[in-house]
């Protein structure tokens, strides 16, 4: 009897050894699904962050490009105000030399 008792627990032992098992295995398992996954998204947000990024240098560009261009603007202007003011004074000082 304690013989059969003995086996009865050691089936017993073995299934549950067996059970456990198989329940690490599964869990093994869907733990890689979840960090495949995981790494999946994390690429899908570098690449989303990559192409914002882009996007941004992007604009950054343009927007470099018409502060040149208002500046180009700005210079060409001044530069014809001070042509026109030199003239000016150029003429001013012909007649200011001719009534002395």
């Amino acid at each position: 009897m304690e013989q059969s008792i003995l086996q009865a627990l050691e089936q017993m032992e073995g299934r549950i050894i067996r059970h456990v098992d198989q329940r690490i295995d599964d869990l093994r398992t869907e733990l890689k699904a979840e960090i495949n996954d995981l790494r999946m998204e994390v690429n899908d947000l570098r690449t989303e962050m990559n192409r914002r990024f882009d996007e941004i240098e992007e604009k950054q560009t343009e927007l470099l490009a018409i502060h040149t261009e208002k500046q180009a603007i700005k210079l060409s202007v001044i530069q014809l105000e001070f042509e026109a003011l030199t003239k000016r004074v150029e003429k001013q000082e012909l007649i200011t030399k001719h009534l002395l």
